[in-house]
């Protein structure tokens, strides 16, 4: 069970861990491969991205709705994403990346315990999820394995 309190809270320690990470880069290491044929940061910044967009639409409408891609198996969903944001400068990705995150935790303050936690409050979702599982999944759950990734690269000397 949910409460919004610590939801937001959880929400906005792991983006702080995050963001504070993301200081110690320099902008030009941000476009750079974390291994061969892997993504950048540049490249994980722009998929969070896409994924909190996403759920701006389902937290916004209070209905499980969003990209066509959802109905994709992850893997290739995740490929689609990163074909379409692949070419995106880096600074258009910073500024996505901060505005779409604002806005989302802006919605996720107007969560209810109720509504974070019970399906029926959501159109369209269906029983047996949990709408914060959801919202957990592509909020700091994602900056938290993703984190990991970038922390790895960083002690690696990369």
């Amino acid at each position: 069970m949910f409460t919004s309190k610590e939801f937001i809270h959880e929400t906005e320690s792991e983006w702080d861990e995050l963001v504070k990470a993301l200081k110690a880069i320099p902008q030009e290491k941000m476009i750079v491969p974390l291994k061969a044929g892997e993504w950048s940061v540049k490249d994980i910044l722009a998929h969070l991205t896409w994924y909190e967009r996403e759920m701006i639409g389902v937290v916004g409408q209070r209905a499980l709705v969003g990209s066509d891609l959802w109905n994709r198996p992850l893997d290739e969903r995740n490929r689609a994403v990163y074909d379409q944001l692949k070419d995106l400068p880096l600074a258009q990705v910073l500024a996505d990346f901060t505005a779409v995150h604002e806005k989302l935790m802006g919605l996720l303050k107007g969560l209810s315990d109720a509504e974070l936690n019970k399906p029926p409050l959501f159109k369209d979702m269906p029983m047996e999820w949990i709408p914060g599982d959801l919202i957990g999944s592509n909020t700091y759950e994602h900056y938290r394995e993703h984190l990991k990734a970038i922390r790895e690269w960083e002690n690696n000397g990369t």
